[in-house]
């Protein structure tokens, strides 16, 4: 564990510090960071071996984790039948109490399939069919997952997905959803999901790729191992009302690339700040990485250009799904690739920063974290819509995120602005009902948004520009014309009019 000092560069090693906390010889792995607590410091979700079966909860402070994993024991013996460790969690609050509770099933059968709720010092386990009052036949269906994949009717608050696997033929599904009802806190049965017969879980995305307002859906098709983008068309409010569409067949790719991906190796991520996200990915054959720059031809129409060529100066000959974050906190997201030690050096570890936009000065940008007050701390769900309008106040552009924990990008939410130097307004739908309007925000900046109350400014940033040239305002009744300009750096310049 590593401590970085962006001011001075400067790493430090703080393993030792937490070697205590977590020196169990069954811990396997750790999930992602949350604040179960909400005392403003991050936890951690760790998995425990097939011989343990329990999973082990660390609810941190500023210098130490302390363990709680007896509140979460599981019986023992729980595995896949590849006889790999395996437990499914969903992490979300799904009582409406402002806490993050746990879900977690396991089509294995070996795992209890519980909801687990956090009561700050401990979890209390309660049926999964206290929350969702459907089961199919389990002679012939076997429940696989209970995952909060997505907010599908847009209020703020995760939506669950519930997915049965006929026992019979494991190729064929059922999903039904589940909508968030404030009101009476509970959730309602709306319908199945009949797209395609594919699950509605992992190893789903979803992301507003087309930058329309509207979380659209990416999805991994097993048997051509190719995305489907599937764009989002309505909420969903009436039985087997679907929300999406597909368009794959308006998604083109140009320059050559590996079209065999999954969603969760392909990440969308606004790399050039131009209001489009782009698609980094690894090849699924385990060398090489595609850089996919979104070019809109038009309102219902994507283009993407591969420019791993040009945008790599060293090609790595290993991949691995890139980890997304603003390393130099310049505005634009690098990334690194990192490896196991089988894989030979220097090719272990690499970090590439992001230089595609630093010419222009047409790159404008801001990243944004939520604090919850009412929802949780860590509010996951929550929804982030930033909208421009027009000189005329018309509608033109919008872009949509769902606040998350990443995997690769954590909890910062990066959107890329182009020319607009004004966001004219955010939004922040909260888990908990509430909703946050920012105003005329300026653009180059990072921001803490507090649920209920005003923005913070983490720190503000300009990009230089190349140049910049006023305009020619003349005057008929003056005999000069003044034209302000200006410069990125000091030096020796001819301008020319």
């Amino acid at each position: 564990m590593y401590i970085i000092d962006l001011k001075t560069n400067q790493v430090s090693e703080i393993s030792s510090q937490y070697k205590t906390a977590f020196d169990y010889p069954n811990i396997v792995g750790f999930g992602h960071p949350y604040d179960f607590n909400n005392d403003g410091n991050m936890d951690l979700v760790g998995s425990g071996d097939k011989l343990t079966g329990k999973a082990f909860i660390y609810l941190g402070n500023q210098t130490v984790f302390y363990d709680i994993q007896d509140t979460l024991a599981l019986p023992h013996g729980w595995w896949r039948e590849s006889g790999y460790p395996f437990m499914p969690e969903d992490i979300n609050d799904i009582n409406f109490d402002g806490t993050l509770d746990l879900v977690i099933s396991d089509v294995s059968g070996y795992v209890p399939n519980k909801i687990y709720l956090n009561q700050l010092t401990r979890f209390d386990s309660l049926s999964l069919y206290h929350y969702f009052n459907i089961y199919l036949m389990e002679e012939f269906w076997q429940l696989m997952f209970v995952s909060s994949t997505h907010d599908f009717n847009a209020d703020g608050k995760r939506d669950y997905v519930v997915t049965w696997r006929q026992r019979s033929n494991h190729f064929s599904y059922q999903s039904y959803y589940y909508i968030s009802d404030q009101q009476k806190k509970t959730y309602k049965l709306v319908g199945p999901d009949i797209l395609r017969n594919l699950p509605d879980t992992d190893p789903n995305d979803y992301f507003d790729y087309d930058s329309d307002g509207l979380i659209d859906r990416i999805r991994f098709a097993p048997f051509s191992s190719a995305l489907r983008f599937q764009k989002r068309i309505r909420q969903v409010k009436n039985y087997n009302d679907h929300p999406f569409e597909d368009k794959t067949r308006d998604v083109y790719f140009l320059n050559e690339y590996d079209t065999t991906c999954e969603t969760s190796q392909a990440k969308f991520a606004d790399f050039n700040n131009d209001g489009y996200p782009d698609i980094i990915k690894p090849n699924l054959s385990g060398t090489g990485l595609d850089i996919l720059v979104a070019e809109p031809f038009s309102r219902n129409q994507m283009w993407y250009t591969n420019i791993k060529e040009t945008a790599l100066t060293v090609l790595p000959s290993y991949s691995s799904v890139p980890a997304l974050f603003d390393l130099d906190q310049d505005g634009d997201l690098d990334f690194s690739i990192g490896y196991d030690l089988f894989v030979p050096k220097p090719d272990r570890q690499r970090i590439y920063r992001n230089n595609l936009d630093v010419s222009n000065g047409d790159a404008n940008w801001i990243q944004l974290w939520l604090e919850g007050t009412k929802s949780p701390r860590t509010p996951i769900g929550a929804q982030i819509i930033l909208v421009n309008t027009d000189t005329t106040g018309g509608f033109w552009w919008r872009q949509a995120r769902e606040y998350r924990n990443n995997p690769v990008n954590g909890y910062m939410e990066h959107f890329g602005l182009r020319h607009r130097t004004v966001v004219d307004s955010i939004i922040v739908l909260w888990p908990s009902g509430m909703r946050d309007t920012l105003l005329n925000v300026p653009a180059n900046q990072r921001l803490v948004i507090r649920e209920g109350d005003t923005y913070t400014g983490i720190n503000d940033y300009s990009r230089p520009e190349t140049f910049t040239l006023g305009q020619n305002y003349p005057n008929p009744f003056n005999p000069q014309t003044t034209i302000s300009y200006s410069i990125g750096q000091p030096g020796i310049y001819e301008l020319s009019v």
